[in-house]
């Protein structure tokens, strides 16, 4: 329960009527400060439940103060009703004030337990393995003297190669792709001690030989789900000739399908974009694209001439504020752009300088006329409007 005086209750009716756990409260509150229990798994082979807890919800505001805990890992032990904090800690002693988010039980090997950090950005999320009912525990990663960083596990994202976010030289101490962020689910298959998945705010990362782990061998990870990301349409545009589609997404800005079965190996950079708010081509010249968005609040636009296979970065209106919506003419011969703030600009010159239209109002939608090479449309406030001159 979301209640720090009382994180936990008991049904001893099967569930007709509850009461607070006794001794349970020593669990909400961290440092000082109050916590959320997550989750909750019970080992009836040992006589424990286990519970995670965390300071927020997550996943991202960090640690509740510098050198405070954000969460801990608890053990009940139901036969006595005694509690024992086994917080497996990083590296050891020191603590960089994550709390946790997954928490997993494995079957076949009653005392085996995982966890996993959430909202430790950086370097990395990690999760702790304990084979001894959390009296001990071993570090899915560990640093061996700055920067040298030492992975029990070896991950192949070549089938979801967007995952490395195009990122082929990480900084000191990181690795591409991580090891996951907003950890928030872990589960070792029932039946299989080897099976594992973990949920990433990216895709489901998950291992077929888990168990290397505890023989102090390489674990091999990969992505267990194709097509599979935390984020947001928000635009999509098919091409009569190129890719089959392009998309414009919250979190991973967008990619160029060139097939709709398989996943795309990168997503657009160059410029790159945190989400992408709208992309459009010239239906009669459909290797020119459009795309307009933003990196974290940095407006930005990207302009290709071969159907997305290159990009280069134009021109950002004085003023502009977001994304908005952009078209591009039939012909390419004018990008119209409403970004959020200002007026809708209007650019012959493949963004590198924009004149403000007239007569569309600031906020409006704007979408090109696939035949007509003079026809824009744009809609505001209920209201439809067109132009017959390009969008000027």
């Amino acid at each position: 329960m979301a209640d720090a005086d009382n994180p936990v209750y008991v049904s001893a009716d099967d569930g007709a009527t509850w009461s607070p756990l006794a001794g349970a409260a020593q669990i909400g509150s961290v440092d000082g400060y109050d916590q959320l229990p997550k989750q909750a798994a019970i080992d009836a082979v040992n006589g424990y439940m286990y519970v995670i807890t965390s300071w927020d919800p997550g996943p991202y505001n960090g640690n509740p103060a510098e050198g405070a805990r954000g969460g801990s890992v608890w053990r009940y032990e139901i036969g006595t009703g005694t509690w024992t904090e086994i917080h497996p800690g990083p590296n050891g002693s020191s603590y960089e004030g994550f709390g946790f988010g997954g928490l997993t039980l494995d079957a076949q090997s009653p005392g085996t337990l995982m966890v996993t950090s959430v909202n430790a950005w950086w370097p990395d999320e990690t999760t702790y393995r304990s084979t001894d009912s959390g009296a001990t525990w071993t570090q899915s990663w560990t640093f061996e003297g700055w920067p040298n960083r030492v992975d029990r596990f070896s991950i192949d994202h070549s089938s979801v190669g967007w995952l490395d976010w195009g990122i082929t030289s990480p900084a000191q101490g990181e690795k591409s792709p991580k090891y996951g962020w907003m950890i928030e689910s872990m589960a070792i298959d029932p039946h299989d001690s080897d099976r594992v998945m973990w949920g990433t705010g990216a895709t489901i990362y998950g291992s077929e030989n888990l168990t290397n782990w505890d023989a102090d061998a390489t674990f091999d990870v990969e992505p267990m789900v194709h097509g599979l990301e935390e984020t947001a349409v928000q635009d999509l545009a098919a091409p009569p000739t190129g890719p089959e589609l392009y998309s414009a997404l919250g979190d991973i800005g967008g990619f160029a399908h060139t097939s709709l079965t398989s996943v795309p190996s990168d997503f657009f950079t160059a410029p790159t974009m945190t989400t992408a708010t709208s992309v459009d081509f010239a239906e009669l010249s459909p290797s020119t694209v459009v795309r307009v968005g933003h990196l974290d609040n940095v407006v930005n636009i990207g302009i290709s001439s071969n159907s997305g296979g290159s990009w280069w970065a134009g021109q950002v209106p004085s003023g502009a504020t977001g994304g908005g919506t952009v078209a591009v003419t039939a012909n390419a011969g004018a990008i119209v752009w409403a970004p959020d703030g200002i007026a809708p600009q209007r650019s012959t010159t493949y963004g590198s300088s924009w004149t403000a239209v007239t007569g569309l109002p600031t906020g409006a939608r704007v979408e090109s006329d696939r035949a007509d090479t003079t026809k824009v449309y744009g809609f505001a406030a209920g209201k439809f409007y067109y132009s017959t001159d390009g969008g000027a």
